[in-house]
């Protein structure tokens, strides 16, 4: 599975998961002030979420970071940022395709929308 990918599924997991912690805050019927262990929120969502199982280490690591950071979202990334965006990538893979012996500049040359960005 490519890095791509996990991240991806990664994140929408921990999406739902952000949703369904959300979800119990909200619903609290019969708990009062008694916090749930890991192991409980991990049945909770996987009943809620079949397919979308997680772990125990998953809600493991989300709650550790609600408990340093108070919050769930992805904190901002160091380094530099992405020039291209997902469309301007892509045209650049098509011209490639479609004539992989192409010279780099002259493609960048046919396509003027990102020439100013490279």
């Amino acid at each position: 599975m490519s890095t791509r990918r996990y991240r991806l599924m990664q994140k929408e997991m921990e999406s739902a998961l952000e949703d369904a912690v959300t979800e119990l805050e909200n619903d609290r019927t019969g708990c009062g002030d008694k916090t749930r262990k890991q192991k409980q929120v991990c049945e909770i969502f996987n009943t809620k979420y079949p397919d979308r199982r997680i772990s125990q280490f998953t809600v493991s690591r989300i709650e550790n970071k609600f408990r340093e950071f108070q919050n769930v979202t992805d904190i901002p990334k160091s380094g530099r940022k992405r020039i291209l965006d997902y469309e301007q990538k892509l045209g650049i893979l098509l011209a490639i395709q479609d004539n992989p012996h192409t010279p780099t500049r002259q493609v960048v040359a046919d396509n003027d929308d990102f020439t100013h960005k490279l």
